[in-house]
């Protein structure tokens, strides 16, 4: 009695009306009546047979007519419908393993890389000369020494931002000491002042 349009996600391939309409293949997509199907944009899928393209997971990208998105690496982040995978940026870290969630930066006293899973702490006789967590830490410099501790053994450690003086009439020669202990009393007749 009447004819019916091709069901959205097929086509009309053949300009046969006696033959039946084809699926689309994944990647792409069609709306009633098509005669042809329209690929899927980057950040989007399709598979075989749909009638839309739906888009990429936050943690997944896609490229164009994608039957199937591709899940990024830990140390990387994609939002819903991403076209790739980003890394986390130099100070930030991946906290949970998840490239669904975004990076989160790190503490001042600590430093990470590209695509980092981990905030990484000064190590003894460094510090954050100048509290961002994308530079490397570098060595005290000569004439202080790396005194993390408070005075009570069993305080938290506190970050490692600065370094510690050695006193006047002291001298410390090298870089990235460690105690108070390497600051040399000064010879008779010589004269230090503080930090030197």
């Amino acid at each position: 009695l009447n004819c019916t349009n091709c069901a959205a996600g097929t086509r009309d391939d053949d300009e046969n009306p006696a033959a039946p309409c084809v699926d689309c293949r994944g990647g792409s997509y069609s709306h009633p009546g098509a005669t042809e199907c329209i690929g899927c944009e980057a950040g989007t899928y399709a598979t075989l047979g749909a009638s839309s393209c739906d888009l990429c997971n936050a943690g997944q990208y896609s490229e164009e007519e994608a039957t199937a998105c591709i899940n990024c690496d830990v140390g990387q982040f994609a939002a819903a419908g991403s076209t790739e995978c980003t890394d986390c940026s130099i100070g930030q870290y991946d906290n949970d393993l998840s490239s669904a969630t975004p990076c989160l930066p790190c503490a001042i006293g600590t430093y990470s890389g590209s695509a980092s899973t981990e905030c990484i702490e000064c190590l003894e006789g460094q510090y954050d000369h100048d509290s961002d967590a994308g530079t490397a830490c570098q060595l005290c410099p000569r004439g202080r020494y790396d005194l993390r501790y408070n005075s009570d053994p069993f305080d938290e450690p506190l970050a490692r931002t600065s370094c510690t003086m050695c006193a006047k009439g002291k001298s410390l020669d090298a870089e990235g000491s460690t105690t108070e202990l390497d600051c040399r009393t000064c010879d008779i007749n010589t004269f230090a002042e503080e930090g030197f």
